[in-house]
């Protein structure tokens, strides 16, 4: 029977984009009355033969107005169901229709670029997997922006793991190109599962990361960067935005409304800064040495001073030093580090002002928000509902 209101989302619940792409979706549907939704988990398609998931697929879209599908295999092959329908990339291939979801991966590699960059790299890697279009399209923009402001692109591709872990081979032949390439170097990963391979492959050659291996992936899934030792920078997507989008054009194209094609752009957002890329590439053995002991010790009021005896040098030389390779005094990063830890507190967790005035060796609450918005320009609280706020949409 056939429901004028209902939608079948055949989209991957097991994946940070999927569930954010369904997050946006939920926020429209709180929005305009009497929208029903059954979820197909795309997931399946990986346990299905072919013509089971499309078997599949074909019962539960009896009935509905509208369909909004996200990365199956076998997106290509299912037929057209006569209803509305918005596509996004398939696994391996992009998908063809007249509405569409894309991530710009344009916009995705000039912040990566941009990130690595703002941390000293000169000399950047890729990693990505083999005979995916969306990774290659990722690749071929960030090769485009870099090439003309780096001393050389370095990059490898390997075979989608199954489950959860690499092949033997493609894992042997990562630690063998992590091993060659040079280094600091600023490596960024097409996702941030492939960032997780990346750092565990450094940890087994003992390459320490970020001192010589930076990371940066994308999707910002916080139960891959969060549990991988070092933890692992990345680049947030704007996917529950184009969720709500994409929900309000299937509504305005199932009420019989003419819509010319579209392809709605899912654009990148902040980046999530953890340990993988904190830290500035540079050379010089003394201030990559103060500079291990700074971030070693974001959490404690130190002083110059402190770096000083740590280094065994003179407050001017390192000054001169600093002054030279990072263009800021001591006392500036050390300022500048210790900002960045209370704005990652702020956003990653839920400690309040007095918790972490604690953590950081603040003498009160009063004293680490003055700290703050002499800095920043807003006070803790304010800048902890601004990002909260954008990333509920």
């Amino acid at each position: 029977m056939f429901d004028p209101r209902s939608i079948l989302l055949v989209i991957d619940r097991t994946k940070s984009n999927g569930r954010e792409l369904l997050k946006g979706i939920s926020s429209y549907g709180r929005v305009v009355k009497n929208l029903r939704f059954k979820i197909i988990d795309a997931e399946i398609a990986t346990e299905l033969k072919e013509h089971a998931f499309i078997k599949y697929v074909s019962q539960e879209a009896k009935g509905v107005s509208g369909i909004i599908m996200v990365e199956s295999v076998y997106i290509d092959s299912l037929p057209d169901f006569g209803v509305p329908t918005i596509l996004a990339s398939a696994s391996r291939g992009f998908a063809k229709g007249d509405y569409l979801i894309q991530v710009n991966n344009q916009m995705v590699a000039r912040e990566a670029v941009k990130h690595l960059v703002s941390y000293g790299h000169s000399y950047f890697g890729y990693v990505g997997l083999q005979d995916f279009d969306w990774c290659n399209a990722r690749f071929e923009h960030f090769k485009q922006i870099v090439e003309n402001q780096c001393k050389g692109l370095r990059s490898f591709f390997y075979e989608p793991p199954g489950k959860y872990t690499m092949k033997e081979p493609f894992r042997a032949g990562m630690e063998k190109w992590l091993d060659s390439i040079p280094k600091p170097i600023g490596i960024f990963a097409c996702s941030d599962f492939c960032g997780k391979h990346v750092i565990e492959a450094c940890k087994r050659l003992d390459i320490k990361v970020p001192d010589e291996v930076s990371v940066l992936g994308v999707d910002n899934d916080d139960l891959i960067c969060n549990f991988t030792t070092p933890t692992l920078s990345s680049i947030n997507l704007k996917t529950r935005d184009c969720g709500f989008e994409a929900a309000k054009l299937l509504v305005k194209l199932m009420d019989g409304e003419k819509c010319p094609p579209a392809t709605l752009h899912v654009e990148p957002g902040r980046i999530s800064v953890r340990q993988s890329t904190d830290f500035i590439a540079v050379r010089d053995q003394s201030v990559a040495k103060a500079l291990r002991f700074i971030r070693d010790n974001v959490m404690l009021p130190i002083q110059t001073e402190d770096v000083c005896d740590e280094v065994c040098c003179s407050r001017q030389f390192l000054y001169n030093k600093f002054k030279r390779h990072l263009k800021c005094s001591v006392h500036d990063y050390i300022r500048r580090c210790r900002i960045r830890k209370i704005c990652e507190l702020l956003i990653e967790t839920n400690m309040t002002i007095s918790e972490i005035a604690y953590k950081m060796h603040f003498p009160d609450p009063d004293h680490v928000s003055r700290y703050f918005k002499k800095q920043k320009g807003i006070s803790p609280t304010q800048y902890r509902r601004d990002l909260r706020t954008e990333r509920t949409g």
